[in-house]
């Protein structure tokens, strides 16, 4: 911390950032054994959150799905693409409104999630069984306030 505060970051913030950075020290080991195991996956990282937000909410659109990645709508359009070709999605029509069309995730797809999850929890797990009961509650509530703050002009 010393040396943070150096650098002109003083008290609270340097305490701070020394957090990041064991933050993303502990997490890292989490990270390469995750891209590992991805890479024997039949398909990239963002298409995979594509099919998670997707099975979140199966009324979500292209536009829904921009907004909630914040990636642009052609490049949302490329990833729903490959992903249908891929045998991973479908589309339906929508029934209020035809002119929108809302995507399906197929079996497949849903068995892929299942993995990912599956193998997120044999990495993840042992470090939640680590913590109390209370320090799991105060975790989750942290994570929450982060991922509602997503999309917010601090992020961008």
């Amino acid at each position: 911390m010393r040396a943070v505060a150096e650098m002109g970051v003083r008290g609270d913030q340097a305490s701070l950032v020394d957090l990041m950075w064991e933050f993303d020290d502990a997490v890292s080991a989490y990270w390469k054994q995750l891209h590992h195991d991805l890479r024997e996956l039949p398909c990239r990282v963002g298409e995979l959150r594509v099919l998670w937000h997707i099975l979140q909410d199966d009324t979500a659109t292209g536009t829904d799905l921009a907004r909630r990645l914040g990636i642009s709508r052609a490049a949302t359009s490329n990833l729903l693409k490959r992903l249908t070709e891929s045998g991973y999605l479908t589309s339906a029509t929508d029934e209020q409104d035809h002119r929108r069309r809302r995507w399906v995730l197929t079996a497949s797809a849903r068995r892929l999630l299942e993995r990912v999850a599956q193998r997120r929890l044999a990495v993840w797990g042992p470090l939640w069984q680590s913590l109390s009961p209370t320090d799991q509650q105060r975790l989750v509530r942290s994570m929450e306030q982060l991922g509602s703050g997503r999309g917010t002009a601090a992020w961008k």
